[in-house]
């Protein structure tokens, strides 16, 4: 019975090495995106806005532009902005996005990962005597 589970132990650990060998780099290249559709869902949190979130991200000479918080709390008609504290390394693309109105601030925080796609973000409105909070989690693809 042991060497049934350890040949067992044996055959699943060089299944998850070759899984994890094939794994596809969805954004490998990072200059020859255009555009980047995130979709998510409010994993927890009171911000309803992001229930079932859907986040356009757009590169350009090697900086991204959002118009996301403008969609959803502020003035639509206006370009999108540059995000903030953009760093993108071999793994992950991270970046903030803030948006700043008369009756409060609102933040994210967003990591995404450059292998799998997977995409995690936290958010915060804070209106000056209280705020409210989400955590978001969901996948990554190109879009064309």
């Amino acid at each position: 019975m042991l060497k049934i589970l350890k040949i067992c132990v044996i055959l699943l650990s060089v299944c998850l090495f070759v899984t994890a060998a094939n794994a596809e780099n969805v954004f490998s290249d990072i200059k020859s995106i255009n555009k980047i559709k995130c979709s998510g869902t409010l994993v927890s949190g009171s911000i309803n806005e992001y229930d079932n979130a859907v986040q356009y991200y757009t590169f350009k000479d090697d900086k991204i532009y959002s118009s996301n918080l403008n969609n959803l709390f502020g003035n639509i008609t206006k370009p999108p902005k540059k995000v903030l504290k953009l760093k993108i390394s071999d793994d992950y693309i991270t970046f903030k996005e803030r948006l700043y109105k008369f009756e409060g601030a609102y933040y994210k925080w967003v990591k995404i990962d450059r292998k799998t796609g997977e995409y995690v973000f936290n958010a915060k409105n804070d209106y000056g005597f209280f705020f409210k909070r989400a955590n978001v989690k969901g996948t990554c693809s190109i879009e064309s």
